[in-house]
């Protein structure tokens, strides 16, 4: 025989478990909803892009995540590293990153999270985000910037740069560095 006080407890309790388990339409909507969830995830990915029969850009991330909306993009939701090559296939630098979102409607790249950029010229950037706009080969952050060279350290709030981040200005510029006198 169940005692009355057991059963009145396993009611509650059984009330208890339906009216917290219900999920309100949007909610399921939301999470369902392929704008928010990856089509396709790929980890410890390994892709190189390519322009004219020449790789322009390998690409390395622990996780790569493929999403479809009005503009498909891929995130990278964990560290990525990125090395890029010139029209003839030469190495022009480095990027690496804790995060990074690229737009392929838009051809553009974002970036976040203790960003480091080195050039072929052994020139380190680092700075907490970058804006690489592809198709216009323009770097571009209105964070603070260090950029470390064998000589030099130079720091700044604001950075625009060439892709290949050998050609750059930077924005409210403080820092030290050596000048050579050739007379």
């Amino acid at each position: 025989m169940i005692n009355p006080v057991r059963k009145i407890l396993a009611a509650y309790a059984a009330v208890f478990i339906l009216i917290g388990c219900q999920n309100e339409i949007s909610e399921i909507k939301a999470i369902t909803d392929p704008k928010f969830v990856p089509v396709q995830s790929t980890f410890n990915a390994s892709f190189n892009y390519s322009l004219d029969g020449v790789v322009r850009t390998k690409i390395y991330a622990v996780q790569l995540d493929q999403y479809v909306s009005d503009s498909s993009y891929l995130i990278a939701p964990k560290t990525f590293h990125i090395e890029f090559f010139d029209s003839l296939g030469q190495y022009t630098g480095t990027m690496r990153g804790n995060e990074a979102i690229f737009s392929q409607k838009s051809n553009t790249l974002w970036t976040k999270g203790d960003l480091v950029l080195e050039n072929w010229k052994k020139e380190k950037l680092e700075t907490n985000s970058l804006t690489f706009y592809l198709d216009s080969d323009l770097v571009y952050t209105p964070d603070f910037v260090k950029i470390s060279s064998e000589n030099s350290v130079l720091e700044g709030k604001g950075l625009r740069s060439d892709g290949s981040f050998s050609n750059y200005e930077i924005n409210q510029t403080s820092g030290n560095f050596n000048t050579e006198n050739n007379e």
